[in-house]
Parts: structure tokens; C-alpha cells; sequence
């Protein structure tokens, strides 16, 4: 059985962010009903909190192998 070794970090502006959260169409494209809902329940951190899913979701994509091969929504971080 092979394993996944590796180490890696990944990183959003918090600033890019903050310009998305009005954007619905990509909070549809790139969040799931339940990240989305977290998102808006965040109040003055919820860019930091956008920055935060996107960059797990990037890494999970990542660790897969598959980049954005596959939907983002297909991803759903969870609290």
C-alpha cells in the first residue's frame, strides 16, 4: 500500500476575499449550502473566514491530485 506523503501550505489574500462576498456567483461556484451559510454567520471576520475555506479546499484538491479537476462544492469543510 503506497502512502501520500508531504507538506505544503496554502494561502489566500484576505483582501481578494472580502471583494467575493457580495459575489454569488462565486460563492455558488466555490462553497457548498453549509460553508455559505458559515460564511455569512461570520460577520466581521467572514472574509478571513471565506480566505480560510478556500485555501482548505485548495489543499484538499491538492492532496487528492486532482486540482480543479473536480468541483470545489464537491469539497465541504465542516466545523
Amino acid at each position: 500500500m503506497s502512502e501520500v506523503r508531504g507538506v505544503g501550505l496554502d494561502l489566500c489574500e484576505i483582501s481578494r476575499m472580502e471583494k467575493q462576498l457580495k459575489n454569488e456567483g462565486f460563492l455558488r461556484r466555490v462553497l457548498t449550502e453549509g460553508e455559505r451559510q458559515y460564511v455569512s454567520s461570520r460577520g466581521a471576520v467572514a472574509a478571513s473566514s471565506l480566505a480560510a475555506l478556500w485555501a482548505a479546499k485548495e489543499a484538499c484538491l491538492k492532496a487528492f491530485g486532482v486540482g480543479l479537476a473536480i468541483p470545489l462544492t464537491d469539497v465541504e469543510i465542516v466545523h
